[in-house]
């Protein structure tokens, strides 16, 4: 599948919605949780596929008329909302995109070679229906989103289902199901309960070398504030190396940053190795505390060491 890079006017027009959003007291924030991700997408150059391409191209078509909004020249919600997907740079490179697309061959040919398999297009449309009825029941009950909210906007669960270069099944299923009841039942909380996501800030999470934090997590929107962001199913700033229960991460991210420690604990067990060795041997606690290896045991192991020769 083609994927395209924002151009960096897009990006800034992007960037500048995000901030403009933070800086807007909450009765005039515009955007819904998938324009959110759509512009932090954007700001921050990350590749997007043809299918979100058109998206982008139907969402200027229907929110043109945003423009003539009271609030437009206020940087009102609707503003907000057209310049998260881009502004009118990003109207013209997406249109350029889709125009050059589909004069090309290639259409067919990637229809034919796409990586989703038919069981994985049951799981998009089944998707996608969830999501049409979870934006409608929304709607119903007042929540206007960015100021138009269309019922065929790209929900998290299928963009988490559309990547699944970076998630798996499973993951793409648990970000649909995740969506939903938050949807239905509100954000959780930060708590143990059964209505909490089990949340620990960075200086209590244990996996973070691992990779396994909430600024690798599909749920992740950083803000402006630098090390803090929003959570799509958790409420509250969360920290960028917090982490909770249900954190959606691409498994090579983890793999990639598990072998690494582990590396460094091989490292780590080869100096203890030639410590003890060196131990072990004639004089051994002497050349020990000479080894550079041994410069960075805590000053109670020097201590002890010190006592062993005699030393105080």
């Amino acid at each position: 599948m083609p994927s395209y890079t924002p151009p960096a006017t897009v990006a800034n027009n992007a960037r500048m919605a995000l901030e403009v959003r933070a800086s807007k007291p909450p009765s005039q924030r515009g955007m819904t949780s998938i324009g959110i991700a759509r512009a932090s997408q954007l700001a921050n150059r990350r590749p997007v596929s043809i299918d979100t391409i058109e998206r982008m191209v139907a969402y200027f078509d229907r929110h043109e008329v945003d423009k003539d909004g009271a609030t437009w020249s206020e940087q009102g919600k609707g503003w907000q909302a057209w310049m998260g997907w881009g502004g009118d740079e990003g109207r013209a490179w997406a249109n350029q995109i889709m125009k050059e697309y589909e004069m090309s061959e290639t259409k067919e040919s990637y229809k034919a070679s796409r990586r989703h398999s038919e069981a994985d297009m049951k799981i998009i449309r089944s998707a996608r229906r969830m999501a049409i009825d979870i934006a409608k029941s929304m709607f119903d009950l007042g929540d206007d989103g960015d100021d138009a909210m269309v019922m065929d906007e790209e929900p998290k669960a299928v963009k988490a289902i559309e990547i699944g270069a970076e998630f798996n099944t499973r993951q793409r299923m648990l970000v649909s199901s995740l969506v939903e009841v938050t949807h239905e039942a509100g954000k959780f909380d930060w708590g143990v309960g059964a209505n909490g996501a089990h949340y620990m800030p960075a200086a209590q999470n244990p996996f973070a070398t691992q990779g396994i934090a909430c600024e690798h997590c599909f749920f992740y929107q950083p803000t402006t504030t630098e090390g803090y962001g929003q959570c799509a199913i958790v409420e509250g700033m969360v920290e960028e190396y917090g982490v909770c229960k249900f954190w959606v991460i691409p498994e090579a991210t983890i793999v990639m940053e598990t072998m690494e420690s582990e590396a460094e604990m091989v490292e780590d067990a080869e100096d203890d190795d030639m410590i003890e060795a060196e131990i072990a041997s004639e004089g051994g606690v002497q050349k020990a505390l000479d080894n550079s290896a041994t410069m960075e045991v805590s000053d109670a192991a020097k201590a002890l060491a010190r006592r062993l020769l005699g030393r105080n």
